[in-house]
């Protein structure tokens, strides 16, 4: 699959061609400035990066907003925004593959439609005929934009990280990714691991909270309550049935205990919900001290990693951090959400109980002997604060079994799918990798470098699936600008020997700060692959590269005067 063509244009008032980006079908494919020797005249805002931004929205990103946010400032291209959105700016992206074309439309304004080959779809299926058409999948995990994002690296976490190149996300999806990439194990498996595996982990996080909440008893204690409860009550029921009263009344009392038994059932079921409101409010809580708190530590260490290699990120720490605090903060409304449905059946089973106890007052019960009422409603009531209890240790009963049976189930099947993958040649891809990536490193570098795979990493405190490391042993996470295009580049080659279907292109943007010997081993090696290696550069930073090679290359080229958008 390579990309072919590129068309952004107006519709409204009527079609108007704004750009049309004709791509080179192997090698490289350069995005140029025609900046001039005036000293003012700078290419870095005529909109070479916007031409990869619009890709990638095409390839179903939902960042629209990269295209009139400055990247390093605050505020809005207030005339592009006006233009996108006033002259319905789309963008039409073709893929070619087999000889076969196919058109991805996506609107550069809000809410707009997509199409596939002229065909308005849903979004699902948008990113689905991408994922089966891109690598051959029909399976929901990785997603697709996990995925793509590997041959797509538009932002700094991306740029600077070779492995662990997506916000906010487990190892074990980077786990996913790799082995399905690599093809170590079928797509169905990894897919089926991954769900069971993020399943896992959410089990796992509800049981922390109840293990350290100390209004919610073990199992133990549950059956231990349980039995004395129903011990207590069966007493009560005797005593109760020992009273002699008369004929005359039974009916008059039979409906006062109807009205009990309402209430008793009323009274459980709000203790019920009261329950799981205490539950989500803690839940709540703990996402909240998350902003600050959660993978706090893995965020630094990825942004220190990125900083040691290019101390001229232009993002702060601060940035990266509150980004997940955005993502925290998503989280935070959809429990928000639950808890006011939670609040509002609680607020409907207290007027029920209310209506219950006017009638209850109502009963005509003045002809009863007073002290025999007195007697039959303390034991009422007895039983009915024990069998309230008892609802509320049969809830917390349900819920323990419940994470534990769902803890066995899991565990069961991720043993059998561990079994069914484990054998002497699984690693085997990942050999053949390295062949490939140890012999492009050294080209840029002058030192081999492996991936290493760890399948015991969840053992290990702070343990991670995969790692960049040289033969020397050196390992990190890979961070070298020019090493991950060398990695990316290998993984094509591989790809292709083993005949895994995958895009044939590799999509960077800011390679402005790599070192121009690296650059001129990664035109040299683009010649080398069976695919596309598509990215924006200043004129100045290929000055030494000869010029036949900048015009033979280039895909197209911008400047002050002539801005992408042409305004």
């Amino acid at each position: 699959m390579r990309l072919n063509k590129l068309e952004v244009y107006k519709t409204v008032p009527h079609i108007e061609i704004i750009r049309q980006i004709d791509f080179k079908i192997n090698g490289l494919n350069l995005i140029v400035d025609n900046t001039t020797e005036v000293k003012q005249d700078s290419g870095n805002s005529v909109g070479k990066s916007t031409v990869i931004h619009i890709i990638d929205i095409c390839l179903n990103s939902s960042s629209l907003t990269k295209l009139y946010k400055n990247r390093d400032a605050q505020g809005e291209n207030i005339k592009l925004k006006n233009l996108l959105e006033e002259n319905k700016v789309q963008a039409t992206l073709e893929i070619i593959h087999n000889g076969k074309i196919y058109s991805f439309t996506r609107s550069l304004y809000k809410r707009g439609p997509r199409l596939i080959n002229n065909e308005r779809v849903k979004e699902s299926e948008y990113e689905s005929f991408l994922k089966e058409l891109l690598f051959n999948s029909k399976e929901d995990k990785p997603t697709f934009r996990q995925l793509i994002s590997k041959f797509v690296r538009t932002d700094e976490i991306q740029l600077n990280n070779i492995i662990y190149y997506l916000t906010s996300t487990s190892y074990i999806v980077y786990e996913a990714i790799y082995l399905f990439l690599l093809g170590i194990n079928d797509e169905s498996i990894i897919s089926e691991r991954q769900k069971l595996e993020e399943q896992l982990a959410k089990l796992e996080a509800k049981s922390t909270i109840y293990q350290n909440d100390p209004s919610i008893p073990s199992l133990d204690q549950i059956e231990q309550g349980l039995m004395y409860i129903e011990s207590e009550i069966q007493d009560l029921l005797e005593k109760r049935n020992q009273i002699d009263y008369l004929e005359l009344y039974k009916n008059e009392l039979e409906k006062n205990s109807e009205i009990n038994s309402k209430l008793d059932n009323l009274l459980s079921e709000i203790k019920l919900i009261e329950f799981e409101r205490n539950t989500i409010k803690k839940s709540l809580t703990m996402i909240n001290e998350s902003k600050s708190n959660i993978d706090i530590d893995i965020i630094k260490q990825i942004y220190l990693d990125a900083k040691a290699f290019n101390d001229k990120l232009n993002k702060q720490f601060e940035d990266v951090l509150n980004f997940h605090n955005q993502m925290v903060e998503n989280r935070s409304k959809f429990v928000e959400k639950q808890l006011k449905k939670a609040e509002a059946k609680l607020e409907t089973l207290k007027k029920e109980q209310a209506d219950l106890i006017e009638l209850k007052k109502s009963q005509s019960i003045e002809l009863i002997d007073e002290g025999l009422l007195k007697e039959l409603n303390n034991i009422n009531v007895e039983i009915e604060n024990l069998n309230i209890k008892k609802g509320e240790l049969l809830k917390a009963k349900e819920i323990q079994e419940g994470l534990k049976t769902e803890f066995e189930t899991i565990n069961k099947e991720l043993e059998r799918i561990n079994s069914d993958t484990q054998d002497d040649d699984h690693l085997l891809p990942l050999k053949e990798f390295n062949d490939v990536f140890k012999e492009y490193s050294d080209k840029l570098y002058g030192e081999k470098y492996i991936l290493y795979y760890d399948s015991k990493w969840r053992d290990k405190k702070g343990g991670r699936p995969f790692s960049i490391g040289n033969l020397m042993g050196n390992i990190g996470t890979g961070n070298k600008r020019g090493l991950i295009i060398a990695f990316d580049m290998a993984y094509l080659t591989y790809a292709k020997s083993k005949g895994i279907v995958s895009p044939r292109f590799l999509i960077y943007d800011q390679l402005e700060n790599t070192h121009i010997n690296q650059l001129d081993t990664i035109i040299e090696l683009s010649n080398e692959i069976d695919g596309q290696l598509i990215f924006p550069i200043l004129r100045e930073r290929v000055k030494g590269i000869h010029d036949d090679i900048i015009e033979k290359s280039k895909i197209i080229e911008l400047s002050q005067s002539d801005k992408f958008f042409r305004i």
